[in-house]
């Protein structure tokens, strides 16, 4: 957590660096000891704080980790969110790089696009609905295929 007071000295107008800021107790706080033995395997889709996470800070996940990234998140950039996180595993992800896809993408489609624009509408080109059909797919494969084997 202390990550954040650099990053956001730098990039303020970010999302996460809004954010926080409007919850200041977040960062005093700290987060408690997050490991849980019945979690056996895991699929992140365009983590967030990304940047806050090290290589000493992710050695102990060695469970298999399946990594989605929005290639177009204007949201939680690349650079500093997914691709950080992929950098840190100390194992290699099954790393999925969406062409096109925005933050919000990952969300299921929406009945009524117009109800909240800034969640449920997709950049020009980008199907969500169909991108969906493949990415449940995938999800359903990784964990299939990683929980079947006792991982």
């Amino acid at each position: 957590m202390t990550r954040f007071a650099d990053h956001c000295a730098q990039r303020p107008a970010v999302f996460v660096c809004t954010l926080l800021k409007s919850q200041p107790r977040a960062l005093k706080s700290g987060w408690p000891p997050m490991a849980d033995p019945r979690i056996k395997a895991v699929v992140v889709a365009a983590p967030a704080i990304g940047f806050t996470f090290d290589r000493a800070g992710l050695a102990a996940v060695r469970i298999p980790v399946q990594l989605w990234r929005a290639d177009d998140d204007r949201i939680l950039p690349a650079s500093f969110h997914a691709d950080a996180v992929r950098d840190a595993l100390p194992n290699r992800p099954e790393f999925q790089p969406v062409l096109g896809a925005g933050h919000f993408d990952f969300l299921a489609p929406c009945a009524d696009p117009t109800s909240t624009p800034q969640l449920c509408q997709s950049a020009p080109g980008f199907d969500r609905t169909r991108f969906h059909e493949s990415f449940n797919s995938e999800v359903v494969r990784f964990f299939s295929n990683k929980l079947s084997r006792g991982s």
